[in-house]
């Protein structure tokens, strides 16, 4: 006897020679209190000789201690089909195992049964099994699935199983892209397809394997089913962000991608127009493709706010349209009115006149605007042209001295009332050319006055000074070495309205900022946050950002001049090192070299915005041959021109032009050893020789082509230079050969 299973530790036997209450078929029976019932009277299966094992279930419901199973009295199980599973309790789930490994048809009945023990069944029940099983010419599996992408090659071959009972056979197939390896043969085997489905049209493919006999008596048909995937097209990233209303609109890179698991596919694209946007390309056909995305014209007519936009793209291939979509947060600011340089200084004395100045004004968004202006004296005449402030001061009974206006800046799209900052400085004695002001200890000249006629230097270590240029009249004098025990470095900057000035001073703990009231001439009880950085910084920069100074550390740490608060601003810029920083006069444009015989200077450009943090970028990188180093650098007022000195052994200075892209164009430059260079917003540019040089010890004006226009011969080396804040002095600061100290002189701007 076979054991099937153990209930209750009894044994349930295959064989049921004597089951009480008969053998009826299907549905349920009861006999003696026990009763039991099946889900199915029959089983039927219809396969192919060799074909793998086919198992069919059938749930039994019983109320005896034990169910068993087996054949009637005077019957046996054939072996083509094996009884399994079971359980402990009523219903149980029985599998029956049936092998077609005999052709024909084939009968045979599984009876269950129940009662108290294997032994005294009191109810039975009938499946009649029936197999029909071909001679197995022909396909076991019913068809082979499979998948893959548009223009992605099907990665590696499939396997089906021909059953054969010893007859040769020829096979074919109906689908261009369904081929198999062995086309003739006897008897089973393996076959090898291969499916070529790179260029069908995305969608169900349907192609078959047919085999039959050389007489085409006996046939059959295996069918292979292939899904072909549309490949994909994604917008990245999930979110874009560009802003309207802006100086230096902020603008996002979409990243447009088409493809299948084996990479890119070059499909051609388009995308949908969206209301307020524009794209620096609106299709491509590489497969992976990045487009500029910003804010378009229209935008600015918007309220202010922060508007959801939509980007769609489209593609087509064969059998599929893709699509693909992002979402774009677009950030319109109210529109305003910027004064980059609102500080004005004019001059009215024999042979020295400079009596009006052209002012821009910028809307921040770039476009023209309608504004009023309105001088506040009637000496200064204001007018506007265009995004141009005219202003022209008239010194009819102005006495001698120092005279301000104020030119109110107003429009109906800016709330706030901007203003312009004129000095008038009135004199009627005539200036001598040449010595000023003798110091006889170090010095060196650190601020230009945007307004008055005024210059101010670092006196020894920790004094500060301040001269009139057309008189030598000392107008400031401060210790600060004496007052906070502090030593005033080089390096400071002044606001654009020539009201403060802030000093970077050192004591021998660290760096700290000073700040200087210029309208009372003494020291501000202000504090500054410590420095954040470490080491000692070699600048500090003023940039006039939105309407607003800020100041900027050779460490790279930036301050809100009115607030004293430090402002993060984003960007991969390094300050690997104190950098020695020059800028353009609306601060967006740097030029940066390092301390300490650095070989690289940077252009980096600014990008300020009211709500969003800053951002510092690195437009480009120039390096010289080690051990050539940069030994200086300016730039122009309007960011256009640069130009760079470097030195080891021989001096040579490089010029380059840039047109607001930072992309630099080389320009001519003289060769010779610079000390200090100015450079002017029409390309021109002065620069000092000095000692090493032959001749030496001058200061030349040189052309935008790099020729000489005019010369000062010094009777030393100028280690300093400034021109005057209204354009007709030029200030330079003279070593002394004989003696220590420095000569402050002064002479008109060369032409």
């Amino acid at each position: 006897m076979q054991s099937l299973w153990r209930y209750c530790g009894a044994l349930l036997i295959s064989t049921l020679a004597a089951c009480s209450g008969g053998g009826g078929s299907g549905g349920s029976d009861s006999s003696g209190g026990a009763s039991l019932s099946v889900s199915t009277s029959s089983i039927s299966v219809d396969s192919v000789f060799g074909a793998g094992q086919i198992n069919r279930q059938v749930t039994v419901t019983f109320s005896g201690n034990v169910l068993v199973a087996g054949s009637p009295p005077g019957s046996s199980l054939p072996n083509w089909i094996t009884i399994n599973g079971g359980g402990s309790s009523s219903p149980a789930t029985v599998t029956l195992s049936i092998s077609p490994d005999v052709i024909g048809t084939q009968t045979a009945t599984v009876r269950f049964g129940t009662g108290p023990t294997a032994g005294d069944i009191k109810a039975t029940k009938d499946v009649v099994v029936t197999m029909r099983v071909s001679d197995g010419f022909g396909f076991p599996q019913h068809q082979l699935d499979a998948s893959g992408y548009w223009k992605s090659p099907y990665l590696g071959s499939e396997t089906i199983v021909l059953n054969n009972n010893n007859l040769n056979w020829q096979l074919s197939s109906d689908a261009a892209w369904l081929s198999v390896g062995q086309t003739s043969g006897t008897g089973s085997a393996l076959l090898n397809i291969s499916l070529d489905t790179a260029e069908l049209p995305v969608g169900q493919h349907t192609g078959h394997i047919n085999v039959q006999t050389p007489d085409g008596s006996k046939t059959a048909s295996f069918p292979v089913v292939f899904t072909q995937l549309a490949p994909t097209l994604t917008l990245t990233p999930e979110q874009l962000k560009v802003s309207a209303n802006e100086l230096e609109k902020l603008s996002d890179s979409l990243h447009v991608y088409i493809g299948g698991p084996g990479g890119t596919i070059a499909v051609p694209f388009t995308l949908d127009a969206v209301n307020d946007l524009q794209f620096s390309a609106s299709n491509g056909t590489t497969g992976s493709t990045d487009i500029t995305v910003t804010a378009a014209a229209s935008a600015a007519a918007l309220a202010p706010g922060i508007y959801s936009r939509q980007i769609t793209a489209h593609a087509s291939v064969p059998g599929a349209v893709l699509t693909g979509t992002t979402t774009v947060q677009l950030r319109v600011e109210a529109r305003e009115l910027l004064i980059q340089n609102p500080g004005v200084a004019l001059t009215h004395g024999p042979d020295h006149d400079r009596l009006s100045a052209s002012i821009p004004v910028l809307a921040s968004d770039g476009q023209s605007a309608n504004f009023d202006v309105a001088s506040d004296q009637p000496w200064l005449t204001a007018t506007r042209s265009g995004m141009q402030v005219s202003v022209v001061a008239n010194p009819t009974g102005l006495s001698n001295g120092l005279h301000f206006a104020e030119v109110a800046i107003s429009s109906a799209m800016d709330a706030q009332v901007d203003s312009i900052r004129v000095g008038f400085y009135v004199f009627d004695q005539a200036v001598a050319n040449g010595d000023k002001q003798t110091f006889e200890n170090y010095e060196s000249i650190i601020l230009v006055d945007p307004v008055r006629p005024y210059m101010y230097f670092r006196a020894g270590f920790g004094g500060v000074l301040g001269y009139n240029i057309y008189t030598g009249e000392k107008v400031l004098d401060l210790d600060l070495k004496a007052a906070l025990d502090l030593y005033v470095t080089e390096y400071a900057a002044i606001s654009s309205d020539g009201r403060r000035a802030w000093l970077l001073c050192r004591n021998n703990s660290a760096d700290r900022i000073v700040t200087i009231d210029l309208e009372q001439g003494a020291l501000l009880d202000e504090t500054w946050p410590a420095f954040q950085s470490g080491g000692s910084n070699y600048s500090l920069t003023r940039l006039r950002l939105l309407d607003t100074d800020y100041l900027l550390t050779g460490n790279g740490e930036l301050f809100n001049a009115d607030t004293r608060t430090a402002v993060s601003y984003s960007g991969g810029v390094s300050y690997d090192s104190s950098m020695v920083l020059n800028a353009s006069e609306d601060g967006r444009w740097l030029m940066a070299y390092g301390n300490n015989h650095a070989s690289t200077f940077r252009l980096l450009q600014f990008k300020p915005s009211r709500n969003q943090p800053f951002a510092v970028s690195q437009k480009a990188l120039v390096s010289f041959d080690y051990p050539d180093y940069v030994t200086g650098s300016t730039i122009s007022p309007d960011g256009d021109n640069l130009l760079v000195s470097h030195y080891i052994g021989t001096a040579d200075n490089e010029r380059y032009h840039q047109d607001g892209s930072g992309t630099l164009a080389d320009a001519a430059a003289p060769t010779h050893y610079v000390r200090q260079a100015s450079m002017l917003n029409d390309g021109r540019f002065y620069a000092s020789r000095s000692s090493y040089d032959t001749p030496s010890n001058a200061v030349v004006l040189y052309s935008d082509a790099g020729v000489e226009q005019g010369r000062i011969d010094t009777a030393d080396e100028v280690w300093y230079m400034k021109p005057s804040s209204d354009g007709l002095r030029l200030v330079l600061e003279i070593g002394r050969n004989t003696q220590p100290g420095f000569i402050l002189q002064s002479y008109p701007t060369l032409h």
